[in-house]
């Protein structure tokens, strides 16, 4: 499978909702005049160099004076393109993706039933005049120029162009009419995955996604025991807490099991989160859960656990992201 970028922004007034209807189109209509040249194109027994060579031909045999450089696009189209390559397709502000199906044919093969469900972007209906492209709903002869089509079926449509990185929006800058594009894999697919979530590329974000490991570090080199607990009691009065408490460590206490080191109330809420706090290394284990579901018990709060290690695998109701570990128990 390769991967193309293929324009069609000649004749975007009917090439547009050609796409729409499955048809990828391009142009050089003049080329239909010789019978012989698409079939050339389709012989399996010429190689691709023997096709090219037909091609470089054709605009002096047609009359045609779009320039031989250009003409290696429709090449592109007929020769290289194959069934189940994937057409990357910009337009203004949106890319969009597409499936090849079948083979290419001449823009006379459209079925006529096809046809008759397109409109152009002014609203003409269109049908076929003497094998061109041609609008259905005026009298005079007024044709398109688009020679031949694709079949496709669409993966992603209208994908805004904020959803691409830099390398794949410097690309389709490109002002030739098609290139082919596999190195941009990826790329293509982060863009797509980023858009069937909604989160485009942004620097804020990548940020926030990378601090998680690098913050947990510098705790782990810069806090001690103390400036943890200090740091997460300032955390909760952050998002909202009314009061928030570091209990005194030799305080009594009747149950010498329970144990908290930040005490955070939410009155809105009617809710209290008793929280340990462990800064250390190696695993979390099953001494500090008990502490907690004790101390917490004892006042019918919530219950809270924040490591800066691993647990142990004894706790199932453990949530687990970046070595950052968090357990929130709502207590019956």
């Amino acid at each position: 499978m390769s991967i193309w970028l293929h324009r069609i922004s000649h004749e975007y007034e009917i090439s547009k909702p050609l796409l729409e209807s499955g048809y990828l189109s391009i142009g050089f209509r003049d080329f239909l005049v010789d019978a012989s040249f698409f079939p050339s194109m389709k012989n399996p027994a010429l190689d691709s160099e023997a096709k090219f060579e037909i091609l470089k031909g054709m605009p002096s045999k047609c009359g045609w004076e779009g320039g031989t450089r250009t003409i290696y696009n429709l090449g592109r189209f007929l020769v290289d393109f194959k069934p189940e390559d994937l057409s990357l397709v910009p337009s203004w502000g949106t890319f969009s993706l597409y499936k090849l199906q079948g083979s290419v044919i001449p823009i006379s093969d459209i079925p006529i039933e096809a046809l008759q469900k397109v409109k152009t972007l002014s609203g003409h209906t269109v049908t076929l005049k003497v094998g061109d492209l041609a609008k259905a709903d005026v009298s005079v002869h007024d044709t398109y120029d688009l020679g031949y089509v694709w079949p496709v079926i669409a993966v992603e449509s209208d994908i805004p162009r904020s959803y691409a990185d830099a390398a794949l929006t410097a690309r389709m800058k490109i002002r030739q009419t098609n290139a082919k594009i596999d190195e941009f894999e990826l790329n293509i697919q982060k863009a797509v995955e980023a858009f069937k979530n909604n989160r485009p590329p942004s620097l804020y974000l990548s940020i926030m996604d990378s601090m998680p490991d690098q913050l947990l570090e510098i705790i782990h080199k810069e806090l001690n025991p103390g400036q943890l607990e200090k740091l997460i009691a300032r955390y909760f009065k952050k998002i909202g807490a009314t009061e928030v408490v570091i209990p005194a460590k030799n305080a009594p206490k009747d149950n010498q099991e329970a144990d908290a080191y930040v005490v955070a109330a939410f009155d809105q809420i009617k809710a209290r989160i008793n929280v340990q706090v462990k800064h250390h290394e190696g695993v979390t284990d099953e001494w500090a859960v008990s502490q907690i579901q004790a101390y917490a018990a004892e006042r019918q709060n919530i219950a809270g656990l924040i490591t800066t290690r691993f647990f142990g695998l004894f706790q199932p109701a453990i949530i687990s992201q970046r070595q950052l570990i968090i357990l929130r128990l709502t207590l019956q």
